[in-house]
């Protein structure tokens, strides 16, 4: 693809159009490639920046490249989905009724191969509309955005047909990490939203803060694959804000890609809606880590992403710590994850799946708006503590059906699990004469156990 260097553009335009102190990024950065020389103070890698928040000196928004790469996707999805429903029961790739999805058929977790092949074609598809590109790194970048998928590709089809323990499939994830940062997808800078000053990280901590965010997402994603279309849905969401905000900011290259995703995350809807022809399987490793590379590529707009993708990310942080206090893996699969707790209720998969969608959609819209930095991490952190208190007063009501004495009397219990010491609680109550119940008496299951 054409590609516009910042010397050719300082050229060309003005230095009297652009804020040097302005930096189009709300949260973090991707590497982009340093420069000499300034231009009004700015180096190669500010003029870029530059750039893109004035789009109207670039080309207009090439609709048809963008419409053509999500029809493409979205056939090569549906058709490879099809294939996907007949050949996983004759390669022994299925998934068997119950389980912690409680489904009641035999249903082909084949899921990968239309994720994989719907998105890796439209891609390499779209490269031929030749959409000029600002940055002269992303042809290597979107090299490693290919390699590591179809690594962990082949390695989601593995655990398929093999259900491989959590240990390998982490290191996999590590080493597709591994691949992406060595083609330069990586979390190098980001900005402070307390002083909105750029801080540059080193070597190091930019190695390991990346690894940190492909596991984070691709587990996040992995572990939301519970209900019929959930993962899906809220992907589409994602990969949506995402295209939206390049498009936005002139990265109309970069763009291709999360158009080229939800393409194939419709076309995969189609059968994975509830109730599901097919499941995700190895491919929630695939979508994972996916949207954690173009979260990356697309300017590296993770504030983003942890803002649309927050509601599961919560989930995700609390079950971690909720296994962990009772002793349990953090890793061991179980039903207390909200949508399973809200199925547990009486909920339907597809009022599950609207509540994840709407409350994704929301905080998307909040994410384009233009705001402070802070007020997004503030917003973050809003959404990330009513998550978790919901999720604890669920859990709280779970335990306490298995006694009904709980009911009556004040449940010291759980809160004694959240953060405080036995001895430490009635210490407190006895200061306040709170009458309570011995804690012997209603010790929680798994404590019994």
């Amino acid at each position: 693809m054409p590609t516009i260097s910042a010397s050719q553009w300082r050229e060309n335009h003005s230095a009297k159009r652009f804020n040097p102190r302005v930096n189009a990024d709300d949260g973090t950065e991707a590497g982009m490639p340093p420069g000499s020389g300034g231009f009004g103070g700015l180096s190669d890698t500010h003029a870029i920046i530059a750039l893109l928040q004035y789009r109207d000196t670039i080309s207009p928004v090439p609709i048809v490249p963008a419409a053509a790469t999500l029809l493409i996707a979205f056939a090569l999805s549906l058709a490879l989905t099809r294939l996907a429903i007949w050949l996983g029961p004759r390669v022994g790739i299925v998934a068997s009724p119950g389980g912690r999805r409680r489904h009641s058929r035999i249903t082909s977790r084949l899921g990968a191969l239309p994720l994989w092949g719907g998105f890796t074609g439209a891609v390499l598809l779209s490269q031929l509309f030749s959409v000029p590109t600002l940055d002269p790194s992303e042809p290597k970048r979107l090299l490693g955005l290919l390699l590591g998928g179809a690594f962990i590709f082949v390695v989601g089809l593995v655990d398929d047909k093999f259900e491989l323990s959590s240990r390998p499939q982490f290191i996999a994830q590590a080493i597709a990490a591994g691949i992406a940062i060595a083609f330069t997808v990586f979390i190098e800078r980001f900005t402070d939203p307390f002083t909105r000053a750029e801080v540059v990280l080193p070597g190091v901590i930019v190695v390991v803060i990346s690894v940190l965010w492909f596991m984070g997402m691709t587990n996040t994603v992995n572990f939301l694959d519970g209900i019929d279309g959930l993962a899906t849905s809220v992907a589409v969401v994602a990969a949506t804000v995402t295209a939206i905000h390049m498009l936005r900011e002139g990265q109309y290259s970069v763009a291709l890609l999360p158009i080229a995703l939800v393409g194939t995350l419709l076309g995969f809807l189609v059968f994975n809606l509830p109730p599901a022809r097919i499941f995700l399987g190895g491919g929630a490793l695939f979508l994972g880590f996916t949207l954690a590379c173009v979260g990356i590529v697309a300017g590296a707009k993770v504030a983003l992403l942890l803002l649309v993708m927050g509601l599961p990310i919560a989930d995700v942080a609390w079950q971690i710590f909720d296994r962990a206090r009772h002793g349990r893996s953090p890793v061991h699969g179980d039903r207390g994850h909200l949508h399973f707790r809200l199925a547990d209720r009486g909920w339907s998969a597809r009022r599950i799946v609207l509540l994840y969608v709407g409350t994704c959609a929301a905080f998307g819209v909040a994410a384009l708006v233009s705001q402070p930095p802070l007020f997004k991490l503030i917003t973050l952190i809003v959404l990330a503590v009513a998550v978790i208190v919901t999720l604890f007063l669920l859990s709280n009501r779970k335990e306490s059906s298995t006694n009904p004495r709980m009911t009556e009397r004040i449940r010291v219990d759980s809160w004694r699990n959240l953060f405080l010491p036995q001895a430490v609680i009635i210490k407190l109550m006895r200061m306040i004469n709170i009458d309570f119940i011995r804690l012997e008496d209603y010790t929680s299951p798994i404590e019994r156990q």
